[in-house]
């Protein structure tokens, strides 16, 4: 027997695919998680937690404030509301179009300074256009892109995933979102809550999107075709290495 004999080319070749399906794929669980956990986060600032849960602590203090009545606050969120089912077809197509992380980040956007502007929103004119605006903002950080997102990464159970992100987020949002602004509220006034909603959309989602969502995961043909060619190795090297023995019953 010939010691130091190369292995040949077309088994080195299946070893090293072989190899670095098992690295692409650890890698890829860790990367569904980060995904999965960073959507999760990201719904904890849509439209439920931050418009719907929190509307009716505004609405007393708006009324009491400028004297208007529920009835003309609430007109608010029916526009809200509205604008939004509106521009979901639009923010479906876009996400199609350009990938769901810029629309979020437009959404992010438009969603931070509309939170703000509503600050400063001392006519029912104000109120109503601000209102227009949250609503498309809300749209494109919601719930479209980031399942549009989900799917890219689940490929399989998709549905499990879409699930488990945005239920646990937008439950989970609702609950805090809720209590934060009725606590910021009775300390120092409505306005300063609107203004500190729209800097924890920049502070917190934003950065996470930003740093930590693509649009899809990688490709496995795409993965291995970065790699290279597999450089040989002496076959008594491979025999010393415990790799070899695990990928030789495939």
């Amino acid at each position: 027997m010939v010691r130091n004999m190369r292995i040949p080319a077309s088994s080195r070749h299946r070893q090293g695919r072989a190899a670095g399906s098992l690295i692409f794929t650890e890698a890829m669980r860790r990367e569904q998680l980060v995904a999965g956990l960073t959507v999760c986060l990201g719904v904890s600032f849509t439209f439920g937690p931050m418009v719907f849960s929190t509307f009716s602590l505004f609405m007393l203090p708006l009324a009491r404030e400028f004297e208007w009545t529920r009835a003309e606050v609430s007109l608010a969120l029916t526009i809200c509301a509205a604008c939004a089912a509106l521009a979901n077809p639009v923010c479906g197509r876009l996400c199609d179009r350009i990938g769901g992380k810029r629309v979020l980040l437009a959404g992010l956007l438009a969603f931070a300074v509309a939170n703000a502007a509503l600050a400063f929103a001392d006519t029912l004119i104000k109120l109503y256009a601000i209102y227009a605006l949250l609503g498309v903002g809300a749209t494109a950080c919601g719930l479209v892109p980031y399942s549009k997102i989900l799917v890219g990464w689940f490929r399989s159970r998709h549905g499990m995933a879409i699930g488990l992100a945005i239920g646990l987020g937008s439950g989970i949002g609702s609950v805090v979102m809720v209590q934060l602004v009725r606590a910021i509220i009775e300390a120092d006034g409505w306005q300063t809550a609107r203004l500190t909603m729209g800097a924890l959309i920049l502070l917190i989602p934003f950065p996470a999107v930003v740093f930590l969502l693509r649009d899809s995961a990688p490709d496995l043909a795409q993965a291995e075709s970065q790699e290279g060619p597999v450089e040989g190795v002496l076959a008594s090297a491979a025999r010393r290495d415990p790799t070899l023995w695990k990928l030789l019953p495939a």
